[in-house]
């Protein structure tokens, strides 16, 4: 198979052969899934919970369907690039100076946000766990530390390692959401699952649904380790996503099933309380599998999150740097970059910091994930006439409808937060 893309004075022309095998595409498509399966898995009941299963259904739908478009938008424009470009070079290419400067302070606010909250929510569950299970008292900052160490070090021992990293924490991840589910299902109650509310602020926790399914941000990662074959990528992005959506959908189905809207630790409640569900899962379970079950999915639903999000981020600053090959040297120096700032914030400012992400993050996806890959997909497809191995269907009326849908969510975030 032959890498053609045309850019213009670049010299982008590249022929070689393309052997990706089915575990390194399983690799990347459990990353894409580990990273959206996250701390969303929490917050997602108690933002969506009062209005029913099926409009909740509707809107996880949708997101993932949004999201999915959105990737494959920033995989056209990265296989314009050469070898293992990133926001960077796709902003420095296709952007005017404004939205350059937009596209990257944003990108990497909402990765470093991103991974302090990550770094103090692990930090917090490993301590936890640590304190319940031995005669040792560790304080969360110490778990912050363990944590930061642990998978940190993931970071600088190259992408194999942490691809392997993260299959095993998916896989843990996975077994407890399946115990957890097959050991609640005597708990579900039909009459919970049959509340509708097709009301217009459904609408307004989109922002939410971007923030929870934030991905295409690793596109250019996973695209250079696939070794740019577009085939490859988008079945990765497909395997992820419909992994992605199937855990989400039954996550629903179990807790708006189990879990009353109204009395004493309901989903009405926790909401307005911010009391967290794995709490109103262990309030109304008399099995106390099902609450240690729970912190074990929580915990490894972060650390794949936190590795899919810090991978991106390195990724970022190593094509920024213009380095040409990677080392030890420069793997360490680029992981203490993404890893150093992270946990000082986190130890000092962790409040501050993922407050500003809670205020941004809505404004942040929309553009990120609808306005950014738009603007770079017509000024390289219609002004700089750019040509490539993939190209998404649909030409300009595609491109405008997905526009409309981020204004649209930029929008519902504005009125959300300041009207």
């Amino acid at each position: 198979m032959t890498q053609i893309s045309n850019c213009n004075n670049l010299e982008v022309n590249e022929k070689k052969e393309k052997n990706v095998s089915i575990f390194e595409v399983l690799q990347c498509s459990l990353l894409i899934a580990g990273t959206c399966i996250g701390g969303g898995m929490l917050a997602l009941p108690l933002s969506i919970g009062s209005f029913g299963f099926l409009p909740s259904l509707v809107l996880i739908f949708s997101s993932c369907a949004f999201m999915a478009l959105s990737s494959l938008l920033y995989l056209e424009a990265t296989l314009w690039m050469k070898g293992s470009s990133h926001m960077n070079t796709l902003s420095n290419t296709l952007l005017s100076k404004f939205w350059r400067k937009v596209s990257v302070g944003i990108y990497v606010f909402i990765c470093y946000a991103s991974i302090v909250a990550y770094l103090s929510w692990g930090g917090k569950e490993l301590a936890h766990s640590i304190n319940v299970s031995s005669l040792i008292t560790v304080g969360n900052n110490a778990g912050i530390f363990l944590f930061t160490a642990f998978f940190g070090l993931t970071l600088v021992l190259g992408y194999k390692f942490l691809g392997r990293v993260n299959s095993i924490l998916f896989a843990a991840m996975i077994f407890a959401y399946l115990f957890l589910i097959f050991s609640g299902t005597s708990q579900i109650e039909w009459i919970n699952l049959k509340r509708e509310d097709w009301s217009i602020g459904l609408f307004f926790t989109s922002p939410l649904m971007l923030a929870i399914f934030s991905f295409p941000g690793i596109v250019p990662s996973i695209t250079y380790q696939l070794k740019r074959d577009a085939r490859s990528v988008k079945l990765s992005i497909l395997i992820g996503m419909v992994i992605t959506l199937l855990v989400y959908m039954v996550w629903t189905f179990y807790i708006l099933g189990s879990i009353p809207y109204d009395g004493t630790l309901g989903l009405k409640e926790a909401c307005l309380n911010d009391i967290p569900i794995s709490q109103c899962i262990h309030y109304l379970s008399s099995n106390p599998f099902i609450s240690i079950s729970a912190k074990f999915f929580t915990f490894f639903a972060i650390a794949t999150s936190f590795l899919g999000i810090s991978l991106s981020l390195f990724d970022f600053f190593f094509d920024a740097s213009g380095a040409k090959k990677r080392n030890l040297l420069t793997d360490a120096t680029l992981s203490l970059l993404v890893i150093l700032p992270s946990l000082m914030i986190a130890l000092l400012f962790e409040k501050v910091f993922v407050r500003a992400l809670e205020v941004s993050g809505g404004f942040g996806d929309a553009i990120l994930s609808g306005v950014i890959p738009i603007l770079m997909i017509w000024n390289g497809r219609y002004k700089m006439n750019y040509t490539g191995e993939y190209k998404l269907a649909g030409g300009k009326p595609i491109l405008i409808i997905i526009l409309l849908i981020a204004i649209s969510i930029f929008i519902s975030e504005f009125i959300t937060t300041f009207l």
